[in-house]
């Protein structure tokens, strides 16, 4: 199984952006923000359709961390496009299927 952590995976704050086309997996979610806002994670190509994860974000600072066990990643089939507030960063580890 080859790991996706690069750049790419790398999502900025007030963006819609897809990291992968078709099937795949999601392994560790790491995200943080300077104000309260919500992260929402789809199984598409857009911004849209399928939540495969939405999480809400405080103001205070503290990471949200996540790490799924290998045998058991969040599965996509579609393919995973993520959405952040203004204030947000996310990084996410993928894997293709």
């Amino acid at each position: 199984m080859r790991f996706y952590n690069t750049y790419s995976n790398y999502v900025p704050a007030a963006t819609t952006k897809t990291l992968h086309t078709g099937p795949g997996n999601l392994h560790v979610i790491h995200a943080s923000a300077s104000v309260g806002a919500w992260v929402t994670i789809y199984d598409n190509t857009a911004g849209s359709g399928n939540i495969l994860l939405s999480f809400y974000l405080t103001a205070l600072g503290y990471p949200y961390f996540v790490a799924y066990p290998p045998q058991t990643p969040l599965k996509f089939s579609t393919g995973l496009t993520v959405v952040t507030a203004a204030g947000t960063v996310v990084h996410l580890i993928t894997s293709a299927a």
